[in-house]
């Protein structure tokens, strides 16, 4: 089977980047599919043309170099690959990817999947949400496409998937939180920030903070840091995220947006039995429990926050289920192997 994926730039600190990678890296292995992926580039570019499958990198495929003229020349090179390659099917992982992909498939023969990795709020020119068949990562995503008008049929659910680290023990003589995301305004690092100012003449001497990541608001946030005084080792990009999170002890998750996907950071946290802090989206409870698997506080509410981790900081060797609880939720639900599999059935089932 020929399948031509889509999508923007492939990057460290990116959950759709690493999605892709563990997907495009299992579905290699198996001689019966042909793999090419055209991206804009990106710092992760450089793993992905390791696995075996052709990387094409076409800058005008990007959001941010959209514009009539590009739209055009990217559904006439689609075309061509798509003819010279006989693929099958198209998918794509951006909403702007997924027009392109749209377009091109009405000159050709080939289906149309799009992968749903959250609710972008409405606005701009192109629909969100445009191809013959979607892939939802969380069920909420479902019911929004049936609310707009999508066929039910043709909607398929299926979780995202990472390979599972080893077992690692923990050293607790001193207690890190981790925060790792994209640098931009909706992930809030600030929030993390201000918490962070609230506690920190109210903890013990052995806990201390790690931020990692990249964006547009990194700079911002060092001069946060040091306005507030506070102490945070800055790691900025991180190539493996497990190399810390097997080590790290509390991993916090402040995003503003309601309507995640499944983050995968979350997912890599939990698999490293990370205790998990995280703000109240609407898909966290399809799979975690409060209380149970993780903490959560107030969107946007760093006060709620402090509060949470002073509470899992002062008293970290108490919440050993709820990590395992965690930790135990990620690997029912969030296999690769899984995945992949129920991926392989999507694409059967459209052709």
């Amino acid at each position: 089977m020929n399948i031509l994926f889509l999508t923007d730039e492939v990057i460290y600190v990116s959950g759709v980047s690493k999605h892709l990678y563990h997907l495009l890296r299992e579905l290699s292995k198996d001689e019966n599919y042909n793999i090419i992926l055209v991206c804009t580039g990106g710092d992760f570019i450089e793993e992905f043309k390791k696995l075996s499958i052709t990387v094409i990198v076409k800058k005008e495929i990007s959001h941010h170099e959209r514009s009539l003229s590009n739209i055009i020349k990217c559904i006439w090179f689609i075309y061509n690959l798509v003819n010279k390659q006989k693929i099958q099917i198209i998918h794509s992982h951006t909403h702007y990817a997924a027009n392109i992909a749209w377009w091109t498939s009405k000159l050709t023969k080939s289906i149309t999947v799009q992968t749903i990795h959250g609710i972008q709020p409405s606005g701009g020119r192109l629909p969100h949400f445009i191809a013959d068949y979607f892939i939802s990562v969380n069920k909420n995503t479902i019911n929004y496409l049936i609310s707009i008008g999508k066929e039910k049929e043709r909607i398929y659910f299926v979780n995202l998937g990472l390979p599972f680290p080893e077992k690692h023990v923990k050293n607790r003589n001193e207690i890190k939180i981790l925060f790792a995301s994209r640098l931009v305004p909706e992930k809030g690092a600030d929030i993390f920030i201000d918490a962070i100012a609230l506690v920190k003449d109210r903890l013990k001497e052995n806990v201390s903070f790690i931020m990692a990541g990249e964006g547009e608001c990194e700079n911002e946030l060092k001069e946060q840091i040091a306005r507030l005084k506070i102490d945070v080792k800055f790691l900025g990009k991180i190539k493996d995220t497990y190399d810390y999170l097997k080590d790290t002890h509390i991993f916090v998750f402040t995003s503003r947006y309601q309507t995640e996907g499944f983050p995968m950071a979350l997912i890599e946290a939990a698999l490293n039995e990370n205790l998990i802090i995280t703000s109240n989206f609407i898909s966290l409870k399809e799979i975690f429990e409060e209380n149970k698997d993780c903490l959560v506080f107030y969107n946007n509410d760093p006060t709620q926050l402090a509060e949470k981790l002073i509470f899992a900081a002062d008293n970290y060797n108490d919440y050993s289920e709820m990590i395992l609880n965690g930790s135990e939720k990620a690997r029912k639900n969030f296999s690769v192997e899984k995945m992949v599999l129920e991926l392989k059935d999507v694409y059967r089932n459209v052709r």
